[in-house]
């Protein structure tokens, strides 16, 4: 059988060690870019720089052409 588009896609098991939240594969390469040395969700990290979420999407494209996933 097929796979449904609509189907949950698989998680990545890490959580985020201030909130306890998941961690997603954008948050998880932005981790990797910042050097965070345990997992951070993306609200996390803009609380750690005190900047806005739009903000740090737009600085990780802008300096190192990260993207999140459409839908995040």
């Amino acid at each position: 059988m097929s796979k449904s588009v609509f189907e949950k896609t698989p998680e990545s098991g890490r959580f985020c060690v201030k909130c306890g939240g998941e961690v997603n594969g954008f948050e998880l390469r932005c981790n990797r870019t910042l050097s965070f040395k345990e997992p951070t969700c993306e609200a996390c990290m803009c609380k750690a720089y005190d900047i806005s979420r739009e903000y740090f999407r737009q600085s990780m494209e802008a300096r190192f052409e990260i993207t999140p996933c459409i839908g995040l």
